[in-house]
């Protein structure tokens, strides 16, 4: 179950099927979280992928959901108390997530609260700024010594995810976790040529299609350490 309201985008939640509100995000989810799994979810919202993952990682797995937006952290709390014993725990954590650890200005969209940003960020989807909240960050790296380390990684942070895969290059040099990234279109060359100098191979979400030629990283993209092998299920893969 995830709790949701109307400034969250819950009306989309209360006329659709669970399997409906994000078919890429549940199919990606479905394809890299595994029975055990330590999931961190970057940019966690009301908490869809962390309930997903909680499902698909199983008792013994931990998920953890990283939310710099105060009163959608409440409703993410929420969702957490609401998880299934037979699932993994959600621990929501109330931070943004960066470059660096320090303070950052926040800014709440007027239109829905899934399109909060980063000052400096953001998509054509917030409709503008109602707020702007000085919040604490965090790097994933600054991470490494609070937290079980993660094999799974979801990022979606409104246009910021350069600066959030920037303060993760010793976990992702080190740990080698599965990757799902939402990537602004302005930024699809400087990740995929980010990624691929961290030898990760990269995959379209909506398909789990390898990205073959040039360095432009997909809108969903899941990136793989280019020394795990690729499941023979995903598409265009052999």
């Amino acid at each position: 179950m995830v709790v949701a309201s109307p400034g969250t985008g819950g009306l989309r939640y209360l006329f659709r099927r669970s399997e409906d509100l994000d078919p890429t995000l549940f199919s990606v989810a479905r394809a890299l979280v595994a029975r055990g799994d330590v999931v961190w979810d970057v940019g966690g919202n009301v908490g869809l992928f962390a309930a997903a993952s909680a499902g698909l990682a199983g008792k013994d797995g931990q998920v953890y959901s990283f939310e710099p937006d105060a009163d959608v952290y409440r409703m993410l709390q929420r969702t957490a108390h609401a998880s299934a014993t037979e699932h993994a725990p959600i621990h929501p954590i109330c931070v943004a997530v960066t470059d660096h650890p320090g303070l950052v200005r926040f800014s709440i969209a007027r239109r829905c609260r899934s399109a909060n940003f980063l000052e400096g960020y953001g998509t054509t989807q917030t409709g503008g700024v109602v707020a702007t909240r000085l919040v604490p960050a965090l790097s994933l790296d600054s991470m490494l010594d609070l937290l079980p380390s993660p094999d799974v990684i979801k990022i979606d942070v409104g246009g910021a995810e350069v600066r959030v895969l920037q303060g993760a290059t010793k976990l992702l040099t080190s740990l080698r976790p599965l990757l799902f990234v939402e990537v602004a279109s302005e930024h699809a060359d400087v990740v995929g040529r980010f990624l691929r100098t961290m030898s990760y191979g990269l995959f379209d979400g909506s398909t789990l299609s390898p990205v073959l030629g040039g360095c432009e990283a997909p809108y969903d993209t899941v990136a793989v350490p280019s020394e795990r092998p690729i499941p023979d299920s995903w598409r265009g893969n052999r």
